[in-house]
């Protein structure tokens, strides 16, 4: 068995040369850990993005347990349960590293001295995954198929964003820190990272981290006790968790507690809670969290409170705004005040009253709510407002300071800081060819492609571009039995040729696969592509896109971005070839698709819903979680538990529920009363018209 020993490892930067051997590092590790820790391996250290093409991306692990681990049946793997894992190997002995490369070649090239490195590659053969450059997760299992350690990194604020491109990696802090937490990490010091030797970053005495500050209802309402809860941990220990909180006396302190009594989860997890009484009607609540260590050393969530911070207001309620279209290539069509075709995003106010936007946010990033603040304007009842996403914002006040990506990305609408900053509308679009639009025509829960745009007026005039379109997809076949697949429908008067044309599960990639030469699909008719046929599955939690692109493997055709999928359902458009999704409880694959039984709410974030699940507390949890989910007329709502197979776990809730907060227990057993495994499940709220999920950490 071959043993990863500390090996003393240099790194080198333009301004600094740092050399420590890994005895000592191990030495400091295990004066933190002696007393026992609940991780064995962690994960230390991410090299995604570098600054030449190919990346060469690595993950580094730390054993900070006082024992050796024998790392035989532990492996590695990415968000996407369809890839291959990658397999560790050897024993990883107490403090030391390893490196787990995505190709060997290119990071020996790249790092020659590194000799602690595993035997196997996790981005090599066709199902091999990388780590993508916008942000992925890691997911590292033990012998038992335990989840030992995750990290869901990003490559934007509030996550270090050097390390995207620029040289450095993503260094942990502290192996005490929570590294799911982006305030534990920071940009490398040594441009390349310091692969198989301790971190440039790492200090023994860290100030305390806080984050993951959220509340348990986004919008409440006069009579709604609020749980604001946020994760703080400290390398020593914690002095104090307080939340400052204004609602128009000035920011006063309140504890927050990690007892299990106060919202927080279990005891002891670095989860802290406080309740807050409820508000009248309008009030403004504004609050911020500050962690404090022994030595005086502090931290708020947001950095810069109580400058910045976190509000809502009780009883608001969002305007009916929606993000219309948006384009993101635009070569002939409208032009600014500058007489320049820039991209452009329209807001259409589908409400019955004006809608004043000033203080709302507009991004191209769901977690970077507060990326550009629209002006002080408003918007008549039924009208639109186009602003220009062209980087500019010294043209004027409707220049955003972002542009949009041809290869598709996020763009969404956000409130205002006071009214809590939730998302109001946004969408994911695919790939995007020279003046073709990305919106909503009349009536569709769904965007897609359309032709021509219709810059500050109705889509009503509009067209879908593409005559053969993505018309119904089976994502869920691991609980179901077969396979997935994904079924094309020609909406057009004429036979089109498909030769050459690709289909993919992901935007990075658009060639996955290429469709056979002299293929073609007459009016009015079906084909379907499998799972073994395409060489990919799809996946049934909901995180991949379906991409159709034409010959150039770079124009889109047709996307769609669904959400968790439901055991033995599939998702399709209802009626054909429309831009109204809904969930097909029969699947009719190379036929017409039968009557719907629910309206498919994952594919974009559409209008307020009629319900809409705020969280679960606590998540991940062990033995039991309370689902907090709102109501927002009377009527019958359904709560079930899914695994990430798309198998129903459990019915918590079927009942008529007026409007209001309410709340649904899991105690992590199935409808027979029988505990399930640990891992990843999903609750599905769905109501008459609406339906939404939440995802849930059962650790065993």
């Amino acid at each position: 068995m071959r043993s990863f020993s500390s090996f003393a490892v240099r790194f080198r930067d333009t301004t600094t040369r740092f050399r420590l051997g890994a005895a000592l590092a191990a030495a400091a590790l295990l004066a933190l850990f002696a007393a026992g820790a609940g991780a064995q391996i962690v994960l230390n250290e991410i090299m995604y993005n570098t600054p030449d093409s190919p990346d060469v991306e690595w993950v580094e692990l730390v054993n900070v347990s006082a024992a050796a681990v024998d790392l035989d049946g532990w492996y590695l793997l990415d968000e996407d349960d369809g890839h291959v894992p990658c397999a560790l190997a050897g024993v990883l002995d107490p403090g030391a590293f390893l490196v787990v490369a995505g190709d060997d070649t290119l990071f020996a090239a790249a790092y020659p001295d590194v000799e602690n490195v595993n035997p196997n590659v996790f981005g090599m053969g066709p199902d091999g995954w990388n780590l993508g450059n916008g942000g992925d997760a890691i997911r590292l299992y033990d012998d038992d198929d335990e989840l030992a350690d995750r990290v869901d990194f990003d490559d934007a604020s509030p996550w270090p964003t050097a390390p995207d491109g620029d040289g450095p990696s993503l260094e942990l802090l502290n192996p005490a820190l929570d590294n799911a937490s982006a305030v534990s990490w920071a940009a490398s010091i040594a441009a390349g990272g310091s692969p198989g030797a301790p971190n440039t970053v790492y200090v023994n005495d860290q100030p305390p981290a806080v984050g993951a500050l959220s509340r348990d209802i986004l919008l409440p309402g006069p009579a709604d006790t609020v749980t604001v809860t946020a994760r703080a941990f400290d390398d020593d220990s914690l002095a104090a968790v307080l939340l400052y909180m204004d609602d128009g006396s000035g920011f006063t302190p309140a504890p927050m507690a990690d007892d299990g009594l106060h919202g927080d989860g279990a005891p002891g997890d670095s989860l802290f809670g406080v309740r807050l009484a409820p508000r009248p009607f309008g009030a403004l609540v504004r609050y911020y969290v500050l962690a404090e260590d022994g030595i005086s050393q502090t931290a708020t969530d947001p950095p810069d409170a109580p400058a910045a911070y976190h509000a809502y207001t009780v009883g608001y309620e969002p305007p009916m705004l929606t993000i219309s279209e948006a384009l993101a290539v635009n070569d002939s069509g409208a032009a600014d005040e500058m007489g320049e075709r820039e991209d452009w995003i329209e807001i259409r106010n589908g409400g019955p009253s004006p809608a004043a936007l000033g203080g709302m946010f507009l991004t191209d990033d769901f977690d970077s709510p507060m990326k550009w603040a629209l002006p002080d304007t408003t918007i008549p009842a039924g009208d639109h407002l186009l602003v220009w996403a062209d980087g500019e914002p010294e043209e004027g006040p409707l220049h955003a300071d972002f542009k949009l990506s041809a290869g598709g990305e996020e763009v969404g609408l956000f409130e205002t800081t006071d009214h809590g900053n939730g998302r109001i509308h946004g969408f994911t679009f695919g790939p995007q060819s020279a003046d073709i639009s990305f919106g909503y025509l009349p009536g569709d829960n769904a965007p897609e492609y359309l032709d021509p745009p219709t810059p500050g007026a109705s889509n009503a005039s509009s067209s879908p571009y593409g005559e053969v379109c993505v018309n119904e997809l089976f994502a869920a076949s691991t609980a179901s039995g077969g396979e997935d697949w994904l079924e094309l429908w020609n909406r057009g008067g004429a036979a089109v040729g498909l030769g050459g044309w690709f289909l993919s599960d992901d935007t990075n990639e658009p060639e996955r696969y290429r469709i056979a030469d002299g293929t073609s699909l007459p009016a009015g008719a079906f084909l379907v592509f499998t799972e073994s046929e395409l060489g990919f599955a799809f996946s049934a939690s909901g995180d991949e896109a379906v991409l159709l692109t034409a010959p150039d493997g770079a124009t889109g055709v047709d996307y769609y971005d669904y959400g968790p999928q439901i055991a033995g359902a599939s998702v399709g458009r209802w009626p054909d070839g429309t831009g109204f999704w809904s969930v097909m409880e029969s699947p009719t694959p190379g036929a017409p698709n039968g009557d719907p039984v629910g309206v498919d709410e994952s594919a974009a974030a559409a209008p307020p819903a009629a319900a809409r699940i705020a969280a679960n507390r606590p998540n991940p949890f062990n033995p039991t979680t309370t689902i907090l989910f709102e109501t927002l007329k009377r009527g019958r709502a359904r709560i079930r538990v899914y695994d990430l197979g798309g198998r129903r776990v459990r019915s918590l809730v079927d009942a008529s529920l007026e409007p209001g907060s309410h709340e649904a227990r899991w105690d992590g057993r199935n409808d027979a009363g029988r505990p399930v495994a640990g891992g990843f499940y999903f609750a599905r709220l769905e109501t008459e018209g609406s339906s939404c999920a939440v995802k849930m950490l059962l650790l065993r």
